[in-house]
């Protein structure tokens, strides 16, 4: 089986999502999926990634209740993610967040839009494209969608 086409049929038995209890500054159901990273001026609390972030984890879902002025969330930061490819990339790239919709509005895909990333040595946290909707691995901006996989 090619690269390319190993995660068209999502697992439905056995498949287990782990998720990590966060803080965030504030967040909401619309901000579901969106990439985030530690926050480097708020010890202990993630923040929304960029345009050009790599993404520590994605924000799973939110609480309504806070700690200490703090939304609680859940992220995941291993295992697949689906994506939409926001430009040119391939199967094996390592990417970054392409592009972000503002704090509190949904994206119009509900998943990560990401491209391929280029300052590797800079970052410990990488995530790289196992899946692409194409026949050819290699998927162009706009819809099509990709899996990427922490690693």
């Amino acid at each position: 089986m090619s690269a390319t086409n190993r995660f068209k049929i999502q697992p439905t038995i056995g498949s287990t999502i782990v998720t990590k209890t966060a803080l965030m500054a504030a967040a909401s159901d619309a901000d579901i999926n969106k990439g985030v990273k530690l926050s480097t001026t708020v010890p202990d609390t993630y923040e929304f990634c960029a345009a050009g972030d790599v993404p520590e984890a994605f924000l799973y879902a939110v609480e309504r209740h806070t700690v200490k002025g703090k939304v609680v969330v859940s992220v995941i930061d291993q295992g697949y993610r689906w994506a939409t490819a926001g430009a040119a990339c391939t199967v094996g790239d390592l990417v970054e967040i392409h592009s972000v919709a503002a704090q509190g509005t949904k994206d119009v895909m509900q998943r990560p839009v990401v491209k391929s990333h280029t300052k590797v040595l800079e970052d410990n946290v990488l995530w790289r494209i196992v899946s692409a909707s194409t026949e050819n691995g290699v998927v162009s901006q706009g819809d099509n969608y990709v899996v990427i996989e922490r690693i």
